[in-house]
């Protein structure tokens, strides 16, 4: 009995040691934004190779909370919002250059800006819009397999959190 009082205020000791660190937005958002850039890379990669793979989607979502979490110190509600606001915005950024390094390898002759600013009237152009947007669909899925098993796990631990503060006597 006595032992397991002790392992309880143990956790209680590490859960307040954690909450005691400040969430960094700041910081935290350059992380998210490098962590994702490691996503785009992965995107543009494995899209080079002929593929929309699941793991790319995953890559993204996993890099940008951990980039998050690294320089922000902790993942928040508000942490989890902004990450995902930046790979709703990094994996349309990754098939647009995904699909630019395409036309620009199948073209030739033609510099990797000059397709990138003018990619949709070129789609149009090719009536390749509906292939475009059917990729990126794709991986929109493949990013939300890696970001909602994360998000629930990190809700989980947040719950956990406020149980054990509560049953503690403590407010988070």
């Amino acid at each position: 009995m006595a032992n397991e009082e002790n392992l309880q205020q143990t956790e209680t000791e590490k859960i307040l040691e954690a909450e005691a660190v400040q969430e960094n937005t700041g910081l935290g958002i350059v992380g998210a934004i490098l962590g994702s850039l490691v996503g785009v890379a992965a995107i543009v990669l494995i899209g080079q190779l002929g593929y929309v793979a699941a793991i790319g989607g995953v890559v993204m979502a996993l890099a940008t909370f951990f980039g998050y979490e690294k320089l922000g110190k902790k993942l928040t509600t508000k942490g989890i919002v902004i990450c995902t606001v930046i790979m709703i915005a990094m994996v349309f950024v990754a098939a647009m250059v995904d699909c630019t390094i395409a036309i620009c390898s199948g073209i030739g002759d033609v510099g990797f800006f000059d397709v990138f600013f003018k990619l949709f009237p070129l789609l149009s152009y090719a009536d390749a819009m509906g292939e475009f947007f059917g990729e990126l669909a794709l991986l929109y899925l493949f990013t939300a397999l890696g970001a909602v098993p994360y998000i629930r796990r990190k809700l989980a631990e947040r719950k956990h959190i406020n149980e054990v503060l509560d049953k503690s006597g403590r407010a988070a």
